[in-house]
Order: C-alpha cells, then sequence, then structure tokens
C-alpha cells in the first residue's frame, strides 16, 4: 500500500473512530462516570491518533515533493506538536483513569500544548497557499482554515472551536492526498 493510499484511508478511519468516540461517550454514560466508557474511548483516541500521523505522513510526502526546505521543516513542526499534543492530552481523555494530580498537572500543560499547536499551524498555513497546479485549490483552502484554526487555538480561550476548524483544514488535507493518488495512480 503506497503512502497516499495509506493517508487517505487514515482520513476516513480517523472520522469513523471520532464519530465512534462521541457515540461511545454518549451510549457509554460519558468519559466521568464509567471506567469502561473511559477504556473505550481512550481506545478510540488511540486510533484516532494514529489516523492522524499516518494521513500527516502522507501530507509530508506532497510536502517533500514541493522541494522547499522551510515547508519541510514547518511540516515536521507539525507533525512533531500533533504527536506532542496527542501523548499530553490521552490522559485528559479518559480522566478516571488516571491520578487527579496527573490530571490537572496535564490540563496546565495543555494550555501550552494548545497554543503552541496554534502557532505552529499559523506558521506552516502560508505555505499551503503557495501550492500550484492540481494542488492549489484544497492547498489554499488548507491554508485558510489552517490561519483560522491557528488563531483560534493559539487564543486558547476560543481552542474548542479552533478544534472544529482544525477539522475543516484536516478534510482539504486528506482532499490534497486523495488527489496526489489519484494522480499516481493514472
Amino acid at each position: 500500500m503506497n503512502t497516499f493510499l495509506r493517508g487517505e484511508v487514515a482520513g476516513i478511519i480517523c472520522v469513523l473512530a471520532l464519530i465512534g468516540c462521541l457515540a461511545a461517550q454518549y451510549l457509554l454514560g460519558g468519559i466521568s462516570e464509567s471506567v469502561t466508557g473511559a477504556i473505550v474511548v481512550l481506545i478510540f483516541y488511540f486510533i484516532i491518533c494514529v489516523a492522524y500521523v499516518l494521513l500527516l505522513f502522507a501530507v509530508q510526502e506532497i510536502v517533500k515533493s514541493v522541494g522547499d526546505a522551510t515547508f519541510v521543516r514547518r511540516m515536521r513542526d507539525f507533525l512533531a506538536a500533533s504527536v506532542i499534543g496527542f501523548f499530553f492530552l490521552a490522559p485528559l481523555v479518559s480522566p478516571i483513569l488516571f491520578p487527579e494530580l496527573l490530571i490537572q498537572v496535564l490540563a496546565l500543560v495543555s494550555i501550552v500544548v494548545v497554543a503552541v499547536f496554534g502557532i505552529v499551524s499559523i506558521r506552516i498555513a502560508p505555505f499551503f497557499g503557495k501550492l500550484e497546479g492540481e494542488r492549489a485549490q484544497s492547498g489554499k483552502k488548507t491554508a485558510l482554515w489552517l490561519k483560522i484554526s491557528g488563531w483560534l487555538m493559539a487564543t486558547v480561550v476560543l481552542s474548542f472551536v479552533g478544534g472544529f476548524a482544525s477539522l475543516i483544514a484536516d478534510f482539504y488535507m486528506w482532499r490534497l492526498v486523495r488527489q496526489e493518488r489519484l494522480k499516481t495512480q493514472v
């Protein structure tokens, strides 16, 4: 399976796992009341994280093909910020499974992590806007939504709304990967 196909499938799995995670939270009584619910939600969270990283690896292949060293570096920063964010936010997804002190510390750390992710999103956005050819339309939309989500996350107060804007940017990144796969398949 090539990188683009793996990224495309990972993007679909990521969305399905997100829907499954929300359904599990609703059906199993929430993450703060049920250990079973917390474990199921944590499993879905890890599926989402792995799928998202696979999607970003596919986007990184597109970035490498552009040939801009700064773009590659910023993409690597974006990937690192995502992985670090996933790591620090994992216990907050299922707080009933972890000690209270750890949850309190990670809640404070998550403020910094979200702000850093917002800044990294803002810094990489202009490079997506410079994509040319078949990639231009999805690249410009990715850039727009990365800027919006980045600024919302950098403020921290509006980071929840920024998360939804980030999902839109992720959709356009997925479209870039899909277009690239279809182009290489022909």
